[in-house]
């Protein structure tokens, strides 16, 4: 495999998480509970938050399987920045440099604290118990209930299974990760 197709299908993972991202967190809008418009937004950016790094920790999971060890090193590197500078960069963009960068740096803490939370888990999914958060699935969806005001709202937990299960799909990483394996 050349170095540029890697590349490529790297980016497109990017992509395709950054996209995803935003649509499960614009899919949640309505279901965040909040006194103002103020609080209502701040909430908002971390349903966002929460999504990014379920979809990096999920990428990461396929990668480990379909790349192996060494290759899933070298694309959490490569994704980190490809994924988190764009989300920052669209809702952030107009803040101060210093403000950003400090913003980039929680980011960054956040998705390493997430994958080590999301590793724990002893499942992808657990079926029959929204209030768990044994499996990956599952834990989003209470992350993203909580963060929504909403912590055991059946309704908003299984949204939060529905648009992660959707979104997923969607985003088509095994192929990606396939794309990138390098040959012997």
């Amino acid at each position: 495999m050349t170095w540029f197709k890697r590349e490529s299908a790297v980016l497109r993972l990017a992509k395709a998480i950054t996209r995803a991202t935003f649509n499960s967190a614009e899919r949640f809008k309505k279901s965040i509970r909040s006194s103002t418009d103020q609080e209502r937004l701040e909430k908002w950016v971390y349903v966002m938050f929460e999504f990014m790094y379920f979809y990096m920790h999920m990428s990461s999971r396929v990668a480990l399987e379909v790349l192996g060890p060494e290759q899933r090193g070298e694309l959490c590197g490569q994704l980190a920045p490809l994924v988190a500078r764009p989300v920052l960069g669209s809702v952030f963009g107009h803040w101060p440099e210093g403000l950003k960068a400090g913003l980039e740096r929680d980011v960054y803490n956040g998705l390493s604290e997430a994958e080590s939370a999301y590793s724990s888990c002893e499942a992808v999914f657990i079926k029959y118990d929204l209030l768990t958060d044994k499996g990956v699935f599952n834990r989003l969806a209470k992350n993203v209930a909580e963060v929504c005001g909403e912590p055991v709202n059946p309704a908003v937990l299984m949204l939060g299974h529905k648009v992660a299960t959707d979104e997923w799909k969607a985003m088509g990483v095994y192929k990606l990760a396939a794309g990138m394996k390098k040959r012997p």
